[in-house]
């Protein structure tokens, strides 16, 4: 887990400057859902709810693609469904931003 206690954003002179409200912001990287593959589980809960667009999932080390047409979509805050179910060989990967 990262936790970066301010956020910079880019000026118009080209520089970064902190966010005035002092956002905090704690990314998760390299949670392992791979104990919940099985072959016929579509559904994966993570530890701590996310914001919303901020996964991303890898199947074997291949990122997936967020999206209803696509590999995953995210369920809520506190889950990402998977468009098949990964056989219990899989490696099931997510990264994301704690939703704060």
């Amino acid at each position: 887990m990262i936790t970066i206690g301010t956020a910079a954003s880019a000026n118009s002179g080209g520089g970064l400057t902190s966010d005035p409200i002092g956002t905090t912001l704690t990314f998760v990287t390299g949670e392992d859902l791979s104990s919940g593959c099985n072959g016929t589980n579509k559904l994966f809960a993570t530890v701590n709810s996310f914001a919303a667009n901020t996964t991303a999932v890898f199947m074997n080390g291949v990122a997936q693609r967020r999206g209803i047409d696509n590999d995953y979509i995210e369920v809520g805050n506190t889950a990402i469904e998977m468009n098949s179910a990964p056989k219990s060989t899989f490696e099931l990967i997510i990264n994301y931003t704690i939703l704060s």
